[in-house]
């Protein structure tokens, strides 16, 4: 039960999300469906309260010197890395969320859709359709990988 909490602690944390937490699950000999599902849920339970609260939070949060100078680079990095959501717009935003490139994800794909001003449902829409993407195509990485070894 301790790396079933893992798998899905790991899905909601920046920068690993499922990417990590899928690897994580099948190196600890979970079994597929559990580690795609805890991820899948962990990664995606995230998500709007990021959308709702990231313009509030990161106001208050920019302050902070330390913080601010983090967020905003963020902000900057994904703002340049997120030209393909400029460019098609939802379909954009799925393939931003769904790829494998570093700074993308659910959270960087939640800063992408305030800075574009998506809706609350296209943008909710967009992260979960990618988020899906990304899990299927990180537990067939994953579970070819596992296989090898």
């Amino acid at each position: 039960m301790r790396d079933q909490i893992l798998v899905f602690l790991i899905s909601l944390l920046p920068v690993l999300e499922l990417r990590g937490a899928i690897p994580f699950g099948l190196a600890k000999g979970l079994r597929i469906e559990e580690v795609f599902f805890l991820s899948l849920a962990g990664n995606l339970l995230v998500v709007l309260p990021l959308l709702i609260l990231f313009k509030y939070l990161l106001k208050k949060l920019e302050r902070i010197k330390f913080l601010g100078k983090l967020i905003h680079w963020w902000f900057k990095k994904v703002e340049k890395e997120s030209k393909i959501i400029q460019k098609y717009g939802l379909f954009g935003l799925i393939l931003f969320v769904a790829l494998p490139f570093p700074g993308s994800g659910a959270w960087s794909g939640s800063i992408a859709a305030v800075l574009f001003n998506f809706s609350l449902k296209r943008a909710f829409l967009g992260i979960a359709l990618g988020v899906i993407l990304a899990a299927v195509l990180v537990t067939f990485v994953g579970v070819g990988i596992t296989r090898f070894w």
